[in-house]
């Protein structure tokens, strides 16, 4: 597994125009990060805004408002590679669809490179394409390629900014293009458990069905999409990492949690004939290949199907496989100790915690048990002053009075969790 020296890590993240995040600042921890505070201060909208970090692809960015609803938002996140510390800054319009999601309008990255180059700028625009993906037509091209290719897209800085890439030494240009890479990684597999997506798991379906290329097929959308993608994830696992699959199941069953007996899959092979319609009026024929998955849970000696387990059951079910299984170099949570038995929760969160020391894990609870399992130092407070979300770490957001105070009540009295039902972190 990677250490902390050989893996990306978020440091900071500045948000702004972000629904209540106005320039909130959150300073995470590498390993595990825990969001406390009172419902509407704005937990989920530092966890959303995080997930924003994930490359898409470059959109103008017109830098002002397209309708009534579209809102400009700037986040500026650090990255910390091999001690290096990387900036990047996307410029965002967004909006909302009609569940309340975000729908990004335009979009533009700019990066500040500086513990590799003396050019210190931020630099956005087209520039951006260089380090916009992992592949040599990007990572590779010459200088003359891109500015004959780009020029007329180029700002000055960026050709300035451009030029001193290009006049790095081979080492430390190839250290420059690996950090790139492992930041670009870094943001690709940030994912994200919320579950209020797992509520009522009678809308998941009893089976899917997957093409010949092994995808999911499209028509799993609408009421409980999330449930039939959980459960094509787990197929897939069986299917390629039947050593992680079965650690999974295992760590599920007896004697670990005790929530199931058993997983297993029915698979039956289906075919149908296709026609199509061609230019001119041309007949074409074929055979239509796809695979019918039917998963079954056997608990003691029944036999169910996923949508006849508790919500609870679920829920649990999910939040394992994702900490667990996601090859995420950062996972946010949303309440993990929500629908999960007490008895239950010291174990998941002592998972939360082992898989911790290899991805970055952020997540926000209202339980005073979670509290109780782990460090002082990874609990953040978040609060809202004059409606705007503040994010501090708990001994700064104290004081160092409080803070002595805190120290004599854990070591005398009780449990950091105690001290919170009790109102210690009362404003």
């Amino acid at each position: 597994m990677p250490t902390i020296q050989d893996r990306v890590f978020l440091d900071q993240i500045s948000i702004s125009g972000y629904r209540s995040c106005e320039k909130t600042t959150f300073c995470p921890c590498p390993n595990l990060s825990a969001l406390i505070g009172i419902n509407g201060a704005g937990k989920t909208n530092i966890l959303n805004a995080i997930s924003l970090l994930s490359p898409r692809e470059i959109r103008p960015y017109r830098g002002r408002k397209k309708d009534a609803s579209a809102i400009e938002t700037v986040i500026t996140a650090w990255f910390i590679f091999r001690k290096r510390r990387i900036g990047l800054k996307l410029r965002l319009l967004l909006s909302s669809d009609s569940s309340g999601n975000d729908e990004i309008i335009s979009y533009q990255e700019e990066w500040n490179l500086s513990p590799f180059l003396k050019y210190k700028n931020w630099v956005g625009g087209l520039f951006s394409l260089l380090f916009s993906e992992d592949s040599s037509h990007h990572l590779n091209i010459s200088r003359h390629m891109y500015i004959r290719r780009y020029e007329r897209h180029l700002s000055q800085k960026g050709k300035k900014a451009l030029d001193a890439i290009f006049q790095l030494k081979p080492k430390k240009y190839n250290d420059l293009m690996s950090t790139i890479r492992a930041i670009n990684y870094f943001r690709r597999s940030i994912k994200y458990y919320s579950a209020s997506r797992f509520t009522d798991p009678t809308r998941c379906p009893t089976n899917f069905e997957v093409n010949s290329q092994d995808r999911l097929e499209p028509q799993y959308r609408g009421a409980g999409a999330h449930h039939v993608q959980f459960l094509f994830n787990l197929y897939s696992l069986k299917q390629k990492n039947p050593n992680l699959y079965k650690e999974y199941e295992d760590y599920i069953s007896k004697p670990r949690l005790g929530l199931i007996s058993r997983l297993s899959w029915k698979i039956v092979s289906l075919s149908s004939n296709t026609a199509e319609v061609k230019s001119g009026g041309k007949l074409s024929r074929g055979r239509q290949y796809k695979t019918l998955i039917i998963p079954k849970i056997q608990i003691g000696s029944s036999h169910i199907t996923f949508n006849q387990l508790s919500e609870g059951t679920f829920k649990t079910l999910a939040l394992i496989f994702y900490i667990m299984t996601e090859s995420s170099s950062c996972l946010l949570i949303e309440e993990p100790e929500v629908c999960v038995h007490h008895g239950l929760l010291d174990r998941i969160i002592g998972t939360i915690d082992a898989h911790s020391q290899y991805k970055q894990i952020i997540f926000s609870t209202h339980s005073d048990l979670v509290l109780d399992k782990i460090p002082q130092s990874s609990v953040f407070v978040v609060e809202k002053k004059k409606a705007a979300t503040r994010v501090s770490n708990l001994s700064k957001w104290l004081g160092k009075k409080e803070v002595t105070a805190l120290n004599v009540y854990l070591k005398e009295v009780g449990t950091l969790g105690e001290y919170w039902r009790s109102g210690g972190f009362s404003a």
